[in-house]
């Protein structure tokens, strides 16, 4: 595409006719004093009134297909290939953009060379089954210079184009994999004491559709797992952050032998097992410092586990094969 703009706005969806209006109108209010700007929708397939309900605003919209992988990770993909500007500003449509954002997060990015992407706070709706964690997660992160950002975020171009944009193949936490790949070229990332945006989420979440999410983030993490085999750097963060789910597996098919050597009348490798689960629940005891915390550590991470490795072993694919020809419906 020609970059001849300074701004770019890319809103990705899904279903989000009850939030997509103040979320547009969000972002047009925070861009109106920068003229050279466009604001695009990257929508996944929406099949209730979302495109309807944004087609009434002066806006870009295109819209991935129903039979493609869809995903955060794809619509930030596709919006990033038909935007224009200099700066890229990523946007959930189930968040409201901050009027004041741009003008405190662009400054930092044209003075500081060395900066890739800068990203804020962000305020959580209360209400959805996630509204606790969200809010604990949300209140804690760090302010100044960090290895990751998670929701809306501000990059300059040119070094996504370096880096390489946004996985389309991930099935979430596409942020934080772009993030690791920008800090490993070198390049900052700082997390403002600013206001970015305020996050809706769903109106109403089943249990059913949160242990499906729970499921899809951890697939993505044996995704990501995979992806960096070749980068031994981000790979060796990666062991780190994931080092729990990776003993989860082992437990497991360590339960099998024990099993299986039970039968065979191999009593000591029940045994073993057993060492095995003591030797990594104090591990975790280490790292938590209360016992129950530790122990639903344990439980949560070995029952993520076999979804970690499907993740892992599932095949990859490179960024050119995802399909780019979108209806451009606007």
């Amino acid at each position: 595409m020609n970059n001849s703009l300074y701004l770019s706005v890319v809103i990705i969806s899904r279903n989000e006719e009850k939030n997509i209006a103040g979320c547009i109108e969000s972002v047009i209010e925070a861009t109106k004093t920068i003229n050279d700007s466009e604001i695009i929708l990257a929508d996944s397939a929406s099949t209730d009134n979302t495109i309807e309900i944004a087609k009434k605003y002066p806006i870009k919209i295109v819209q991935l297909r129903a039979s493609w992988r869809l995903s955060p990770a794809a619509g930030c993909y596709i919006g990033f290939l038909h935007s224009k500007g200099k700066y890229i500003q990523f946007i959930g449509g189930d968040m409201i953009l901050d009027r004041d954002w741009f003008k405190r997060a662009l400054p930092v990015l044209e003075k500081k060379k060395e900066v890739a992407g800068v990203s804020g706070i962000c305020t959580q709706e209360t209400y959805g089954r996630t509204k606790a964690r969200e809010l604990t997660e949300y209140s804690n992160l760090p302010v100044g210079e960090v290895t990751s950002f998670a929701g809306a975020t501000l990059f300059k171009r040119h070094v996504l184009s370096e880096v390489g944009a946004f996985n389309p193949w991930l099935r979430a936490v596409e942020e934080g994999e772009l993030c690791y790949r920008i800090v490993d070229k070198g390049y900052k990332l700082i997390q403002l004491p600013h206001h970015i945006t305020h996050h809706l989420g769903r109106w109403e979440e089943s249990y059913r559709s949160f242990v499906k999410k729970k499921i899809r983030y951890t697939i993505a993490q044996g995704q990501i797992l995979r992806y960096s085999l070749n980068k031994k750097r981000i790979f060796a963060w990666r062991l780190k952050e994931y080092k729990f789910k990776l003993l989860g597996a082992f437990l497991i098919i360590l339960g099998f032998l024990a099993l299986a050597g039970a039968v065979l009348g191999y009593i000591i490798m029940v045994y073993v097992w057993i060492t095995g689960i003591f030797a990594v629940f104090l591990w975790m005891l280490y790292e938590t410092r209360k016992v129950k915390d530790a122990a639903k550590l344990l439980v949560t991470q070995t029952l993520k586990s076999p979804f970690f490795v499907w993740g892992f072993f599932e095949p990859k694919k490179d960024t050119d094969a995802y399909p780019t020809d979108v209806k451009v419906l606007k």
